[in-house]
């Protein structure tokens, strides 16, 4: 059985999904104001309401790691190679596409690197607003480069 819970954040509404009181995605929706949906007390529930508390912790600054059960649904080894190589980057560190592409085993495969990462079903669990451009520039970030942006300052300290 599927839940939600559905709240607004400093970077606008999130959503996340569990199935099985396990998280199996989180959607970042930006700046729409949504209505808060908060799902009646139950054993699922409880890990979404662990969710919803250690997101906004993190948003604010407080939590530099997620302690949250996940699963996560990907499509090929290539992706989950992508996905659990991002999961182990260190808050406040960041790594280029071309960086992980090659750490993984697969040298020029950066853009395919960047799609993987663009279907992340896990954003902030599974870090990959961590992951940049070589020279510098934010690269993309399926959500939005804005919010990409303020996680890379919250992350450095600064105030975004």
């Amino acid at each position: 059985m599927k839940e939600k819970i559905q709240f607004n954040s400093p970077i606008g509404a999130v959503k996340v999904i569990a199935e099985e009181g396990i998280i199996v995605k989180i959607e970042l929706v930006g700046n729409e104001d949504i209505t808060p949906i908060t799902p009646s007390r139950s054993l699922l529930s409880e890990v979404l309401e662990r969710a919803r508390i250690q997101i906004l912790e993190y948003l604010e600054g407080k939590r530099k790691k997620f302690d949250l059960p996940f699963k996560l649904k990907y499509d090929t080894p290539f992706k989950f190679r992508v996905l659990m190589r991002v999961l182990d980057i260190p808050y406040g560190e960041t790594m280029t596409y071309k960086e992980l592409a090659r750490e993984i085993g697969r040298n020029g495969a950066h853009r395919a690197v960047g799609q993987a990462l663009k279907h992340n079903p896990l954003p902030l669990i599974i870090p990959c607003h961590r992951v940049i451009s070589s020279k510098g520039k934010l690269g993309g970030f399926s959500p939005s480069v804005e919010i990409k942006r303020y996680l890379l300052a919250l992350e450095r300290g600064l105030r975004p």
